[in-house]
């Protein structure tokens, strides 16, 4: 099951929180696009991705399908994913 919530997603603000698994595809525009889950933060670079974070579960993964992402981690560490790497 799958859970977005969308608290502020307007104007310059694209940002929403979700739990659980889903397919993601973000456009590259001149705002930036932002998924928070309780562990990390995934910045969308024009991309498609797919997020799985379920709350009872240690392991939680975003893998890339096409694009580029950059996951913040809330121990402040920051991985990009490039596809075409």
């Amino acid at each position: 099951m799958c859970c977005v919530s969308l608290p502020g997603f307007d104007g310059d603000d694209r940002t929403i929180e979700a739990e659980g698994g889903d397919l993601y595809r973000g456009r590259k525009s001149g705002k930036p696009f932002h998924v928070k889950t309780a562990n990390f933060t995934v910045n969308v670079l024009g991309t498609k991705f797919n997020l799985s974070v379920y709350g009872d579960e240690q392991a939680q993964s975003v893998v890339l399908v096409e694009g580029s992402v950059m996951v913040n981690t809330k121990e402040k560490r920051k991985y990009t994913i490039n596809s075409k790497s």
